[in-house]
């Protein structure tokens, strides 16, 4: 397995074919609303499996020491490996690698709080649609 790590958005079509299979061709999730210009501020993680990206996600700087973590997708044949949890652990430990970094936020499905959960997250807030899907604000502190 590799993970590669691009800030912007120039050569991440691998993450953006699976983005526009999970979420678009599955989720029914419109175009407009996938592709946004966070894109562009965001740092993208690709995971290769034999040189085929099977997950991908991104992250930004929310707020000053807030990490935003999200589009978080694995290809419909690759789901149920252990992709997804590599490569959210690689996210966890790249964005609480920067120094000011104390807390990281997701916006998650709620058919997976319980993936997030066993990840140390925690929920915050209430149910709310995006994208026509039930979502809830989810936090995970950085360890002291």
């Amino acid at each position: 397995m590799q993970i590669v790590c691009i800030t912007g958005n120039v050569n991440i079509e691998d993450a953006l074919r699976i983005r526009r299979q999970v979420f678009i061709e599955e989720q029914n999730v419109s175009e407009q609303e996938e592709f946004d210009d966070l894109d562009d501020q965001s740092t993208h993680i690709m995971l290769y499996k034999d040189n085929l990206c099977v997950a991908t996600g991104r992250m930004y700087r929310e707020k000053e020491s807030i990490m935003h973590v999200g589009r978080i997708a694995v290809s419909k044949e690759f789901r149920s490996f252990g992709y997804g949890k590599i490569l959210m652990v690689d996210m966890l430990n790249r964005a609480f690698q920067i120094e000011d970094i104390n807390e990281i936020v997701i916006s998650a499905q709620c058919r997976v709080i319980c993936f997030y959960e066993k990840l140390g997250f925690i929920k915050r807030g209430s149910i709310y649609l995006d994208a026509n899907i039930p979502h809830v604000e989810m936090t995970l502190l950085k360890v002291k």
